[in-house]
């Protein structure tokens, strides 16, 4: 798991023994596994883990058993924040500094009910790794809102349209959550299927809350399905256009997950005559 990981660069919950033996618990891009003096290392963000020393990845266990411990252990309050004197001995200067160290109580102590837990940003990405892909973040009257972390896709769905995004401030602070979980490069299925065209035939797309934040973490296309009886789509200011992501408009679901998922970018057809 840590070798696909560490191949896509993506955000993983770990598992492992300090120097202490004392399990500790960080949220961390894999960017390489390396071979350093005789041993094995997984290089995180705030610097490199002997690989003999990792005891979980996203809540599995090295038997890939799932540990319903280790899951929940993310959303319990008591759980105290690593601390500089957690250090391994031969690297002296990694901080863990999104790290959690994770104490086996004894069975006999009440456990605390998660349900009491405060909802942290810690847990919201504990829950993004932990669960099985697509994981929906938001379903609501106006939009849905999913990710599938396996194949680096955002499912954007808009039940009605909006004029402004303070319309949707629910879905601009998710966009800014999960933006930098997905990556580093991702696509975007903007599903407008249920906006009816006007007479003309014209579908006016809602403007997308927080594009910055998708452009920045690595957004790479944009596939708009619109519906069969629609001629014309019109973007905004306030969303995508060419010239700062590729985007193309389909009628149909699976000629639009095709084109996200083939690495040619054709960025030449911007109108829906090429799809009929």
């Amino acid at each position: 798991m840590l070798t696909e990981a560490g191949s896509q660069n993506q955000t993983c919950e770990i598992a492992y023994l300090d120097g202490q033996g004392r399990e500790m618990l960080v949220i961390s891009r894999v960017h390489d596994l390396y071979a350093e003096n005789g041993m094995d290392y997984v290089r995180l963000d705030e610097g490199s883990v002997p690989l003999d020393r990792i005891t979980g990845v996203n809540g599995r266990r090295g038997s890939g058993e799932t540990d319903e411990t280790l899951l929940q252990k993310g959303l319990q309050p008591d759980a105290a924040p690593a601390t500089d004197n957690h250090r391994y001995p031969e690297e002296e200067g990694h901080r863990h500094t999104n790290a959690v160290i994770i104490t086996h109580p004894d069975p006999a102590d009440e456990p605390v009910p998660h349900t009491h837990a405060p909802q942290t940003s810690d847990d919201f990405v504990h829950r993004f790794l932990s669960s099985p892909p697509p994981f929906m973040i938001a379903d609501n009257d106006l939009f849905s809102f999913t990710a599938d972390r396996l194949h680096h896709r955002l499912y954007m769905r808009v039940k009605k349209p909006w004029s402004q995004v303070r319309e949707v401030q629910e879905l601009h602070n998710h966009i800014g959550r999960i933006a930098g979980l997905i990556g580093p490069e991702f696509t975007l299925l903007n599903d407008l299927s249920e906006i009816e065209p006007d007479d003309s035939g014209t579908v006016w797309a809602p403007p997308v809350p927080n594009r910055d934040a998708l452009l920045r973490n690595g957004l790479l296309k944009v596939a708009d399905l619109v519906a069969p009886e629609c001629e014309t789509l019109v973007h905004g200011m306030d969303s995508f256009s060419v010239n700062s992501v590729p985007i193309r408009y389909f009628k149909d679901r699976i000629s639009a997950e095709h084109w996200l998922t083939s690495e040619r970018e054709d960025t030449d057809s911007i109108s829906l005559n090429d799809h009929p």
